[in-house]
């Protein structure tokens, strides 16, 4: 798509030159400003390379806005969607789904720019015949505005949380773990790590993971999360192609039930960070403080092994109490506010298409 000194592009991330890949990441290190004042932004080689890992539960599709400014061009937006496709575990629950981004520079915004990129998403989007809805993150003031006017509904609220180790409480944290160490002894149940799933617990592993990562609440948002035994397998081979550390905790009983789970990625080119994933409890084995347990053992493994992490990261919906429970009196703080829009994709459509 072109006007005048504007083109829509689109942007093959694994096909894509130099040149275009500099133009992208100096607008998302520019927006990453605003979302994140004063951070340091991700190497680019990392982001290039997690870019250009082959996830085949998902089929993507990004473009760029480039404005010609004098002799060069640069980049003033970007567009992407992704679809679920049959490798997706469940593809049958969620094929409905697109989920977008859609961001505009600053300095460019309420131009009449996010409307056109939108268009050019809601046709690419029609073309999947299974797709109704659209889904969205928004965490900018502009982006609620954007997504308020054209008349989007909130699916959910939820934030991103960090824990910074200059300002954890390790004597409460400790005092956790001793509890629980004392509580497992006298009932039998053990702790268990990991970073690729061992064969022999994989079965049962993918089957509480899928369990309790469904139990996290998603608002309006019509989706099913699902783990196989392949999907788990292409998983670990994603992250290390990335060139990311995944690193697993488990509690088993006395009988060798698996019960709970705790989870983060450590990423050696950003030592400063660990994202803190899904920590979860079979509904079963809930109320004995096992995911308290579990969160302490990580923490202090985290802090043991990894000296240079400053702070710690997580997402959480707003209304998942329990966990939000236990973040709090860890030292959690809200980093970034989010929302989930979703978009009825034939209203958005004949919106759009009347604008």
């Amino acid at each position: 798509m072109n006007s005048g000194d504007m083109r829509i592009v689109e942007f093959d991330t694994h096909k894509a030159s130099d040149e275009l890949y500099n133009l992208f990441f100096e607008l998302t290190e520019k927006l990453g400003e605003e979302k994140r004042p004063g951070e340091t932004p991700p190497p680019r080689t990392l982001l290039r390379r997690m870019m250009t890992t082959k996830i085949p539960e998902v089929k993507q599709y990004w473009w760029l806005i480039l404005k010609k400014e004098v002799e060069n061009e640069k980049a003033i937006g970007i567009a992407r969607i992704g679809f679920s496709t049959k490798k997706d575990p469940a593809y049958q629950e969620n094929k409905h789904n697109a989920d977008i981004r859609l961001d505009v520079d600053k300095d460019h915004r309420k131009k009449g720019i996010g409307s056109k990129a939108l268009k050019v998403l809601i046709e690419k989007a029609k073309e999947d015949k299974h797709v109704d809805t659209l889904l969205v993150d928004v965490n900018l003031d502009s982006g609620h505005q954007f997504c308020k006017k054209l008349g989007g509904e909130v699916a959910l609220e939820a934030a991103e949380n960090r824990l910074h180790m200059e300002a954890v409480n390790w004597e409460m944290i400790e005092k956790w773990k001793s509890e629980g160490d004392k509580i497992a002894e006298k009932e039998g149940v053990t702790i268990h790590s990991f970073t690729d799933c061992p064969e022999e617990i994989l079965k049962e592993y993918v089957n509480i993971y899928t369990e309790t990562i469904n139990q996290q609440p998603l608002g309006e948002i019509e989706l099913e999360m699902r783990v196989t035994h392949e999907s788990r397998r292409m998983q670990e081979e994603q992250i290390k192609q990335q060139g990311l550390k995944w690193y697993s905790k488990i509690t088993k009983e006395k009988d060798g039930t698996i019960s709970g789970l705790t989870e983060f990625l450590q990423i050696p080119e950003m030592p400063e960070r660990i994202m803190q994933l899904l920590t979860g409890v079979k509904q079963e084995y809930r109320g004995r403080g096992l995911g308290k347990w579990l969160k302490a053992d990580m923490l202090l493994f985290i802090r043991d092994n990894f000296p240079d992490t400053k702070y710690i990261q997580t997402d959480n919906a707003i209304s998942n109490a329990p966990m939000i429970s236990i973040n709090d009196r860890m030292g959690y703080k809200l980093n970034i506010a989010q929302t989930m829009y979703k978009f009825d994709l034939e209203e958005i459509g004949n919106k759009m298409n009347a604008a």
